[in-house]
């Protein structure tokens, strides 16, 4: 059974054995219904209630099954939460995983009491137990981002940022930060290029930003009124990178082309590279200014 102080190798020993064993049960009780119901559907995509299953190893897991379209009807598609009960509040824990390998990657994922409090409370969601956290399943965590510090980083999610810290294998998820309710479209991107700014300096200026209370209306007005024009600017240098990735793209696949035949008539230690690779940097404005800024 887990506990909180436990090593990090021994969690994460742990977790992965777990986790083979919980799916192998799930899919002997529910497979069947589960795969019956993505193939009738033509909705997606579908949630499933959550299912509790104990480990051999006497852990409490919550299984939340979902599917994007019918090819998930022979993939079990899951959120797998390992509970950890403490004297005053409940923690979830689960496994980063590699998509590419299909392997853990290493990381020990923690959603904190804190986390969903807040998850909860700046979403207006007035759920609890196992609702609220299918409510988490369903708002789509996507991508995390590494603070410039090293210690925390972001997590973008559907309506907002979950913010944590980094101790060895565990990745902490501490709160969360919804987005304001009144951005839509371009200033909704806007807002959250500036939140990961914002993020980004506090994480550098105080160690102990993440448990500070955010006060998100304050802190998009300050934002809008303090970057607004700069990350205007931003915003269209992302664009002018869109459209010009594609024209070096281009570049790059001529120019490994030339190289390839280069080397194969045997001339390749003949070929003054830095001078041709500083040539075709300079011929680039945009490869220049983006060198400049760096």
């Amino acid at each position: 059974m887990i506990v909180q102080n436990m090593t990090d190798e021994a969690l994460f020993k742990q977790l992965v054995e777990d986790t083979p064993i919980v799916a192998e049960k799930f899919i002997r009780a529910k497979g069947n219904k589960y795969r019956r119901a993505i193939l009738k559907t033509n909705k997606f995509p579908i949630y499933f209630n959550p299912t509790e299953i104990k480990s051999d190893n006497r852990n409490t897991w919550l299984l939340y099954p979902f599917a994007t379209s019918r090819k998930d009807a022979d993939t079990l598609n899951c959120m797998y939460l390992c509970k950890l009960q403490t004297q005053k509040e409940t923690h979830w824990y689960t496994l980063g995983w590699n998509k590419e390998t299909n392997q853990p990657s290493g990381i020990i994922a923690i959603l904190t009491h804190h986390l969903i409090l807040r998850f909860n409370e700046r979403l207006k969601l007035n759920k609890y137990g196992t609702d609220l956290l299918a409510e988490y399943v369903k708002h789509k965590p996507e991508n995390y981002i590494l603070n410039e510090d090293g210690k925390s980083f972001s997590l973008r999610i559907q309506d907002g940022i979950i913010l944590g810290r980094i101790e060895g294998k565990r990745w902490i998820h501490k709160t969360f930060v919804a987005l304001a309710d009144s951005t839509v479209g371009k200033q909704k991107k806007m807002y959250e290029l500036l939140l990961y700014k914002i993020l980004n300096e506090m994480a550098r200026n105080n160690e102990n930003f993440l448990e500070e209370e955010l006060d998100k209306e304050k802190l998009y007005t300050e934002l809008f009124v303090k970057h607004g024009e700069e990350m205007d600017q931003y915003i269209k240098g992302v664009k002018r990178w869109n459209k010009e990735r594609a024209l070096i793209d281009k570049q790059e696949q001529a120019f490994y082309q030339n190289i390839i035949k280069i080397e194969e008539k045997g001339l390749v230690n003949k070929l003054p590279f830095g001078l041709l690779l500083n040539r075709r940097r300079k011929d680039n404005p945009f490869i220049k200014d983006f060198t400049e800024e760096e």
